[in-house]
């Protein structure tokens, strides 16, 4: 029992002494810490082991304790040099740290660094990558006595903003292709902002978590990112082996079951790919190769819903320029027109309306199924410096004949999307049009052609038709009474065909021929 007294008491003592010394390195700091210390415990006869113990333990947590918080004392300056310092050499990034440093030991000891910065790491050309708002630098715990062993456990970015370009390109490119740090980096509630060369944003990427790291064992470089793009949440695992430059990445969306494979091969500036791509019971194989910011594709045994279909086109990044060519087996209009699309999702977010964003998509299919007046189309989807038409586009029906719209633009206003266009209908067989129809014989007269314009308010639903000609005479009132009155019907039912005959049938009866 006083063997075990007299140990515990030289303990206490030992600590006390190690402790003074440590602090006396820092004379400034030492007094006002070291006396919240008071160590007064002296075990006397009497004491039973259980006490003895618990004295211990609480000694030794109060010591621990005291123990993490040394760092406090450390001198900020050399604080931010030294962790400037180690985040390079550890991680291969510039990080630029200010002097507002904070040092907490919950829930694990770790430097708090507000508005620090990421740059480019190139000396003629510095340039900023990253705002950063809150910077954890993560340590571990094996020495803090002595400072200069100092070595950092991980890092965590909070509330971040990244600022891309396609000229940053190189950077990440560099980076995704050199070892990263076994020390994990991990990113919360931040967000990657890609520019144009004229220094609008293009498109945000929400980054809800993300993770950077070396796994050892497997030989590879590990990324895990989960956030959202144009309102679509996804997730990305990438995986690339540094041994043999190959790359394997997944990005699925849960919401819209989307899943994307993708395996790719490096040679110098050449990149040689395939993926994957799964929607539903759809899959789109791709080949590609990228080299120098521009992709060439095409596609290889692709399906939408037991449809083949084919596809090539070209994507030049700086500009933005996509050229895309399809080609579809067999097309359902519901499916090619549903409001609830992504495309019409992604139209409806307004990022399609970009200045600096030039697409042209041409689609074609030979083949309109569950319709049986309809046969072939092509459309013809132009997205040009912040304006989308539908210019050129047609659809055909051999019994009756060519529907085409030479010239129509999709808007985007307080209205929400609203579609405004002008068609020309070249009619071939009138007397398959009038049966259509079942108009009646009186009303039966030669047309070859019907020119009108139509409106349509997405959100509400509402189509009005306007300049409605046929044989290109002008109308009379008669023909602009009927028009203005279903432009003004608030329940206009435009799927019901019995209507829209009506409809079609009323406008006949005006024509004098």
């Amino acid at each position: 029992m006083e063997n075990i007294k007299k140990k515990f008491n030289k303990f206490i003592k030992y600590l006390k002494f190690l402790i003074k010394k440590t602090l006396l390195k820092h004379p400034n700091k030492t007094k006002n810490i070291f006396n919240k210390i008071k160590f007064k415990i002296e075990l006397k006869s009497g004491v039973s082991d259980f006490n003895i113990y618990l004295i211990s333990l609480i000694s030794i947590l109060f010591i621990y304790l005291f123990y993490l918080t040394i760092p406090n004392i450390y001198d900020k300056s050399w604080v931010q040099n030294t962790v400037e310092k180690k985040l390079f050499n550890e991680f291969k990034i510039d990080f630029s740290i200010s002097s507002d440093i904070t040092y907490e030991i919950l829930p694990s000891p770790h430097f708090t660094i507000k508005n620090a910065k990421i740059l480019n790491g190139d000396p003629e050309n510095s340039k900023k990558i990253s705002d950063i708002k809150k910077l954890k630098v993560f340590i571990f715990q094996k020495n803090f006595f002595d400072k200069n062993n100092l070595t950092i456990k991980k890092i965590l970015i909070e509330d971040a903003n990244f600022l891309v370009q396609s000229s940053d390109f190189d950077f990440f490119n560099k980076l995704l292709n050199r070892k990263f740090s076994e020390k994990k980096i991990f990113i919360k509630r931040s967000n990657i902002f890609f520019k144009d060369i004229n220094e609008k944003i293009i498109s945000i990427t929400q980054l809800t978590k993300f993770s950077l790291f070396y796994d050892n064992p497997k030989l590879m470089n590990k990324i895990f990112l989960k956030g959202e793009l144009f309102k679509i949440p996804f997730t990305l695992e990438l995986n690339k082996n540094l041994i043999d430059k190959k790359n394997n990445f997944l990005i699925e969306s849960k919401k819209y079951k989307i899943k994307l494979k993708n395996k790719t091969t490096y040679k110098e500036k050449n990149i040689n790919g395939l993926n994957n791509l799964s929607i539903l019971n759809s899959k789109l194989i791709t080949k590609y190769n990228f080299k120098d910011n521009f992709l060439s594709f095409k596609s290889l045994n692709s399906q939408i819903s037991n449809n083949k279909i084919n596809y090539n086109g070209e994507l030049n990044l700086d500009p933005f320029n996509l050229i895309l060519d399809i080609n579809s087996e067999k097309i359902d209009l519901k499916e090619l027109f549903d409001s609830d699309s992504i495309l019409f999702e992604l139209m409806k977010t307004g990022k399609l309306f970009h200045d600096n964003l030039n697409i042209t998509v041409s689609f074609d299919s030979p083949n309109i199924v569950n319709n049986r007046i309809l046969n072939s189309l092509k459309l013809n989807f132009n997205a040009i410096n912040g304006e989308i038409n539908f210019d050129q586009s047609y659809i055909l029906s051999n019994k009756i004949g060519l529907l085409k719209s030479d010239s129509n633009q999709l808007i985007l206003d307080k209205e929400g999307l609203v579609f405004n266009g002008n068609f020309n209908l070249n009619i071939k067989n009138t007397d398959y049009f009038f049966s259509f129809f079942q108009t009646s014989k009186k009303f039966r007269k030669p047309i070859t052609t019907i020119s009108f314009n139509l409106n349509f308010i997405f959100l509400e639903n509402r189509l009005s038709i306007n300049n409605f000609k046929i044989n290109k005479e002008k109308p009379n009132d008669e023909l602009l009474s009927i028009l203005n009155n279903f432009n003004l019907t608030e329940d206009q039912q435009i799927g019901n065909l019995i209507i829209f005959k009506n409809l079609v049938n009323n406008i006949l009866s005006t024509y004098a021929g």
